[in-house]
């Protein structure tokens, strides 16, 4: 029986190099009863993921950057549609089943019951670990409205190999939008301007609202900055504190029209760091996806902040609920 490895166990050996945490996660894996055929298989298929996941990134970022231009002429004069305005609907969909065949992960994902293509939405969601980013974007463009936009911090394009293969491919295609957060009236201004493009192109306006990973350093920055303001802080240990002015505004400049889809989301392991995958693989994605009626939204800041960390209450429960279930077994049914 394997055994699921919980949130303090992860962080152990996070101070020693790549190698002794290879084999402190052999220790952990051995100690679960699994085999060394097992783990060497592991170790073989989580790496070929990596690299065919940044390559299929540099493969559509890198085509976006080159033909953008030859496309939008041709798009301006002959009037036919450019194949780009799908590249982050294929970009998500190649990564996923990346993930799905090599790391045998189970995307528990419900079809919801209304969609949302070619019409406006405005999607929140908590901000999962990395790699589940691009499982996220998949669910939203398959499912809710295949033309989205999401938000992006500016702190991302600092980092040049996700500015150059990602970010900047993004924002030339209208599928990333940066945001700096730490200049509020700036960050408002764009937020408001993208709205108006949102609405007449038909779009979904992706904002994770806790702004960054569930990684351990954030979460210990998030207690500190919020101690004393948010309720129930010493209680979000999976997800950060929800920022709810950049969602507050584009419900603002929509005029309170636009329609809102929330998403919870996470893995049945804690995936951070460079061993997420190790403690992911043959695990699980869960989404959980609800349309919330505008009746129910509050209308007035103060109200919208209570309102907004409420359901990251909620959302902290159902991911605390995820790694606490055991881990599928499919190595058994592949042999």
């Amino acid at each position: 029986m394997q055994r699921f490895f919980h949130t303090h166990e992860l962080t152990q050996g996070a101070d020693r190099g790549i190698i002794p945490q290879l084999f402190h996660q052999l220790r952990i894996d051995m100690s679960a009863g699994e085999s060394m055929q097992e783990f060497i298989s592991k170790s073989v298929r989580v790496p070929i993921a990596g690299i065919l996941s940044v390559l299929a990134t540099a493969y559509h970022g890198l085509k976006i950057l080159i033909m953008h231009i030859p496309y939008e002429l041709r798009k301006r004069f002959v009037g036919v549609r450019s194949p780009l305005e799908d590249s982050l609907r294929r970009w998500s969909s190649n990564i996923t089943h990346i993930v799905q065949f090599l790391l045998w992960m189970d995307i528990r994902a419900p079809r919801p019951d209304f969609d949302f293509l070619g019409k406006p939405v405005l999607v929140l969601s908590n901000h999962p670990p990395f790699m589940g980013v691009p499982l996220l974007i998949w669910y939203v463009a398959k499912f809710i409205n295949s033309r989205a936009t999401i938000i992006s911090k500016q702190k991302n394009v600092l980092n040049i190999l996700i500015s150059v293969i990602a970010i900047l491919p993004g924002i030339v295609i209208g599928v990333v939008q940066v945001i700096r957060y730490k200049r509020p009236k700036q960050a408002k201004k764009k937020i408001r301007e993208f709205i108006t493009r949102v609405i007449e192109e038909g779009r979904a306006y992706v904002i994770l609202e806790d702004q960054h990973r569930p990684l351990p350093s954030a979460l210990a920055a998030d207690q500190k900055k919020f101690s004393g303001k948010v309720r129930d802080l010493e209680m979000l240990t999976h997800v950060g504190v929800a920022r709810a002015n950049g969602s507050f505004e584009a419900l603002e400049a929509s005029s309170w029209t636009l329609p809102v889809v929330e998403l919870t989301c996470g893995f049945g392991a804690n995936a951070n760091g460079w061993f997420g995958p190790w403690r992911v693989f043959d695990g699980s994605f869960h989404i959980v996806v609800r349309q919330i009626p505008l009746s129910e939204i509050p209308r007035k800041i103060e109200e919208y902040r209570l309102w907004t960390n409420a359901r990251q209450q909620q959302r902290q429960r159902l991911i605390k609920g995820w790694q606490s279930g055991r881990r599928r077994h499919k190595k058994s049914q592949a042999s």
